[in-house]
């Protein structure tokens, strides 16, 4: 048998306010004068500084200086953020659910989850918070409002709400349940005796999960499995071991962790479930940390073989590796004399990046932040569990992230993100890259639609096919096809697939996949109208600056869109849609379509150099050196 690799886990955190200090069993005098100092320090200030001092700021800055000439991943987390740091281990919350967002002045609900109390009790996107457990809400960040409908399981909060639709305030009173998302996305069989687990994440009870899934399998006749640890960011250390102790005999070695003071080893303590089930495990470049464990474990125990992709590699040369290339661009930086410093945010807040960002300030590099769609959190709810995570650990740093940001540049039409200024531009385009459409072919009796998209449920693609479904069962004279090109979720890709053959319209629309250079540039050519967002409202998004509606416009195609752009608004090959869930009206798009008399040429020359990438960073630079 195999030996099983030690794995070193560096990840620290130090949690605040409910954090006990335990000294050493040894007299340590150095650090017991130093904290006297801390003391002193921290009274001398209250009592005799000029200003009045905010206390709990001081020892929130004090604790993040001691951790700071540590490692990139040694961080302080006060007691505020203790909620997310559970909920990001434990996957659970005592809460309402429903996702929020800050709009103008106040917050609103942006998305409420279907069967939470927050749904029953009639929320609805939009609704504007007035009230919160006798709290005026106005003018409360999200942090805040969010701190007061989560609590504990089983006690109530009553809320004041501005309804969207009414402008009426109404009371409600939601009583707080444990939301929790369960570690297994899907348990099935893909073909006769053959099962199949998705694991999305290693929170806490994660095992308990899978166990159930396991004999719920087992019951149904299983004989084989397919693991799928494809995009599982880990988690849990002791719950991956759990996990392997389904498969391997009790008392097994899975992992050997070693710190400073301790050696641990870590064995399985639980009897098998299926100890001599076949297994095969699916690993991508996303499988990482936890999930390596428990993947590596049960290959080196010759328990399952492993297919895919090579693994992210989620240990101390992983990481350190991505120091050096950060460390490769501060060099850069500070050889070549660079001032201006332009990231596009992937929602990776994170302390390795904070650490960074600090020793670029201290070369004085201002730092622009590139945050296209806010808020964004919504657009994280029907996503895999990784990107999930991904969002989790983001909302824990993104405000202690902004601390090193000049500017935040959005293309929303916010004048303030994560407690930063913002500057607003448009979405840009590069006119190079981007051919004018040469033919014209669209007539009464024939309109070709094209919806190119990294496929989410924002962007609405249903609604079009809902349309063709109607305008085909009633009287019509033009024939319309629709092509959607792109990737993205393959449920709803999936689903997509399934309405056109249930409609009868394989004749009349397809998902031909991704398509890119010359073949994207002839899907560009077929079309007559090119289809934009129709979804938007779905995750509390109104307006926006998309790329596809630049793109469109760029090569000279007229659209359709819903939300509301303001480059694009009133424009006469605009053709606009409600922000709403029902089907397109087909018939209108033709009658559109009919009466539009501009050539691409001329579409083009609506946006050509006014909105190119040359004028959105001269915009930024001015507006960042002016500040």
């Amino acid at each position: 048998m195999k030996r099983i690799a030690n794995y070193l886990l560096t990840a620290t955190a130090l949690l605040g306010a409910a954090a006990l200090l335990t000294f050493a069993a040894k007299n340590d005098f150095g650090l017991a004068r130093n904290m006297e100092t801390l003391v002193n320090m921290m009274r001398e200030l209250s009592v005799y500084y000029v200003d009045e001092v905010d206390a709990d700021r001081l020892m929130t800055d004090a604790a993040e200086g001691m951790v700071r000439r540590l490692d990139p991943y040694t961080v302080y987390m006060p007691e505020e953020e203790m909620t997310d740091f559970q909920f990001l281990t434990t996957g659970k919350y005592g809460g309402v659910g429903a996702l929020i967002r800050k709009k103008g002045d106040g917050v609103v609900v942006a998305q409420p989850y279907k069967g939470f109390p927050a749904d029953r009790a009639g929320l609805q996107i939009g609704d504007r918070f007035v009230e919160i457990a006798g709290k005026d809400a106005r003018g409360m960040t999200t942090e805040q409002v969010s701190a007061l409908l989560k609590g504990t399981p089983n006690t109530n909060v009553t809320i004041k709400v501005e309804k969207l639709l009414t402008g009426q305030v109404e009371e409600v009173k939601l009583r707080r349940e444990r939301i929790a998302i369960s570690g297994v996305g899907y348990a099935g069989f893909v073909a006769d005796s053959i099962g199949y687990i998705q694991h999305r994440d290693f929170t806490e009870g994660c095992y308990e999960d899978m166990r159930a899934a396991l004999e719920g399998l087992q019951k149904q006749g299983l004989k084989a499995l397919v693991l799928d640890y494809r995009n599982n960011g880990g988690g849990i250390l002791q719950e991956a071991v759990k996990i392997v102790s389904m498969f391997v005999p009790k008392g097994t070695e899975v992992v050997t962790t070693k710190g400073r003071t301790e050696h641990t080893v870590y064995r399985t303590q639980l009897d098998p479930v299926a100890p001599t089930l076949p297994i095969v495990a699916l690993v991508n470049d996303g499988t990482a940390s936890a999930a390596e464990i428990v993947t590596g474990s049960l290959q080196d125990l010759d328990r399952a073989v492993l297919v895919g992709q090579r693994t992210f590699g989620k240990g101390l040369r992983a990481k350190l590796e991505k120091r050096v290339s950060l460390s490769d661009i501060t060099r850069y930086i500070r050889h070549e004399g660079v001032e201006f410093l332009y990231i596009r945010h992937d929602h990776n807040a994170s302390p390795v990046l904070i650490h960074w960002l600090r020793k670029v300030k201290k070369l004085g590099v201002r730092i622009a932040l590139e945050i296209p769609t806010y808020p964004y959190d919504a657009e994280f709810a029907q996503s895999p569990a990784v990107r999930k995570l991904k969002l989790r650990i983001d909302r824990m740093f993104r405000c202690r992230m902004a601390r090193y940001i000049d500017r935040i540049v959005t293309f929303s039409d916010d004048t303030e993100i994560f407690g930063r200024p913002t500057i607003r531009i448009s979405n840009g385009i590069d006119f190079r890259s981007i051919p004018l459409k040469t033919q014209v072919h669209g007539d009464h009796h024939n309109l070709r639609l094209l919806a190119v998209a990294n496929i989410h449920f924002w962007h609405g693609l249903d609604r079009v096919i809902e349309g063709l479904r109607e305008y085909y069962a009633a009287p019509h004279q033009c024939i319309v096809r629709l092509r959607i090109a792109g990737d993205g979720v393959e449920t709803l890709i999936a689903e997509y697939r399934r309405r056109i053959d249930a409609y009868s319209l394989a004749e009349y629309a397809e998902v031909i996949g991704p398509r890119s250079g010359a073949a994207l540039d002839a899907e560009f050519e077929w079309c007559d109208m090119g289809i934009a967002s129709l979804g938007r409202h779905r995750n509390g998004i109104t307006g926006i600056k998309t790329l596809k509606n630049r793109e469109y416009a760029a090569r000279g195609i007229p659209f359709v869109y819903s939300e509301r752009d303001s480059d694009f608004d009133g424009m006469d090959y605009v053709m606009k849609a409600p922000a709403d869930d029902t089907p397109l009206d087909i018939a209108a798009l033709v009658r559109f379509h009919d009466g539009l008399h501009l050539t691409p040429a001329q579409i083009r020359g609506t946006v050509e150099g006014r909105l190119s990438w040359d004028n959105q960073m001269k915009q930024v630079l001015t507006e960042l050196f002016e500040a």
